[in-house]
């Protein structure tokens, strides 16, 4: 008996996990009526050039040497490597689950051009993937089949896929092939060239209208004001929503100007 891949069509064998004609992976089937549920939870590590990884404590961390690998100059590169996050699966009592909000609306918005994206549904973001393929194609930065956007109980994740070749990240932290990973209200995910800031709505119970999930007035919030550079994708935090930023200084002298082009957002925090 075998499986037929969801996004190419390809037979399978049965126990494949993952599909062998398109790379795409194959959804594992919990068992049902157990006691305990999983919930995700994440660590932070650090990849060498070479491939050596190490367990540290967040995104701020840093390894100044690796001590794996032999080459005397290459274990210093490793400074320069920036932590990802990686999701794992954790036993929760049925007793101690917290309910998780229903979010049935992903918006992408460009910031370079405004462009908007309304993701509904499961789908695969690609010049080939069901998401708005017309504004893709014509992209040879993007691939065929470059992420998957999922909706899992309550909450999207974004799963870079095998045949992702090109930058991947969320706010600024590159993403593993075959990992999901949870996204919320204003992060930044970046696709090749593209950036887009995210914000999750909900839909109203009668389902009439849907419902920006921005705190409220009786919330205790801040606001901040970012301007994100369309470039290099770093961001700065401004005065006010009339502020600009003339040239980021992390770009090089062709493309340092152009977050000038940029319009300052609003950031809200608790």
């Amino acid at each position: 008996m075998n499986k037929e891949c969801p996004l190419c069509g390809e037979e399978n064998a049965i126990a494949a996990v993952v599909c062998e004609d398109c790379g795409t992976p194959f959804a594992v089937d919990q068992p049902s009526g157990d006691d305990n549920a999983k919930t995700t939870q994440f660590i932070w590590k650090i990849r060498c050039p070479d491939g050596h990884e190490y367990d540290v404590e967040g995104e701020d961390s840093r390894i100044q040497v690796c001590e794996l690998c032999e080459d005397e100059i290459d274990k210093y590169e490793i400074a320069s490597c920036r932590p990802f996050r990686v999701s794992i699966s954790k036993e929760m009592p049925n007793d101690e689950r917290t309910p998780i909000p229903s979010v049935s609306v992903l918006i992408l918005s460009e910031i370079k051009s405004g462009k908007q994206i309304r993701v509904v549904k499961n789908g695969i973001i690609g010049r080939l993937g069901d998401i708005e393929p017309e504004y893709f194609s014509q992209n040879m930065f993007v691939s065929e089949y470059h992420c998957k956007i999922i909706s899992d109980n309550g909450e999207y994740k974004i799963e870079r896929l095998p045949t992702g070749r090109n930058t991947t990240k969320i706010n600024d932290i590159e993403l593993s092939k075959g990992i999901r990973n949870i996204v919320r209200n204003g992060d930044y995910f970046t696709l090749a060239d593209l950036m887009f800031e995210i914000t999750l709505c909900s839909e109203e119970v009668r389902g009439e209208s849907l419902q920006e999930t921005r705190p409220s007035e009786h919330d205790a919030v801040s606001t901040r004001f970012i301007i994100t550079c369309p470039k290099c994708g770093r961001v700065y935090e401004v005065t006010s929503i009339d502020t600009h930023v003339n040239e980021c200084s992390d770009c090089d002298e062709y493309d340092k100007h152009e977050i000038s082009k940029v319009g300052a957002a609003v950031k809200y925090a608790n």
